[in-house]
Order: structure tokens, then sequence, then C-alpha cells
């Protein structure tokens, strides 16, 4: 692994640069801020019992992917509405009636 590269933010505060090749994390959305982000978990704290976590702003506009989670599928739309096509849980998660439900989701 290449070593870390540190350097400055605009804060001043210092930034260490790690390669992101083979991390695993989740490509998260909030509701609340509208965005996307990625968090990567790390061990469990024994003060507390709960898993530590780190999230990233998602700044890269063009980020390679694979899923690996089983139960997503891909719905598109017979007519060729791309808008409409989405990446959702798959109908055996979410029930038989659930493929074409509406989301709201706002990117």
């Amino acid at each position: 692994m290449p070593p870390a590269i540190e350097g400055s933010t605009p804060s001043n505060s210092t930034m260490t640069e790690k390669p992101a090749k083979n991390v695993r994390g989740f490509f998260l959305y909030s509701p609340f801020s509208h965005k996307h982000f990625f968090r990567v978990y790390g061990e469990v704290d024994p003060a507390t019992g709960h898993k530590t976590f780190t999230d990233y702003k998602v700044c890269a506009e063009d980020i390679e992917v694979t899923i690996e989670a089983g139960g997503l599928a891909l719905y598109e739309v017979e007519n060729g509405d791309e808008e409409k096509n989405r990446l959702d849980w798959s109908s055996k998660v979410l029930g038989p009636n659930s493929i074409g439900r509406k989301k709201d989701v706002q990117s």
C-alpha cells in the first residue's frame, strides 16, 4: 500500500489521503440533507457496544460500484423512461406488491 499523503484543507486542519481501493463501505442516502455519503464501519467500541464508523462526503462524480448485497434488484421501465428506472430492494424483500412502488427520493 502506498504511504498516506498529508495535506491542508481550507480550514487549516490536516487531512490524510489513503487509497480507497478495496475499502468495504456502504453508499447511504440522508433524507435530512438530501445527499449521499459513504460510510465505513470499524470495530465495536467496548465502552458503548456499538460499531464505530466514519462517514465520507462523496465528491467524485463517477465511481465504479459492485453490489454485493443480496436482496437488491434493478427495476426497469419498459417504455424506456430512464428517470423511472431504479435500484431497490427486491420483491422478495419488500413483498410481491412492491414492484413499481412510488418512492420519493430527491438527489
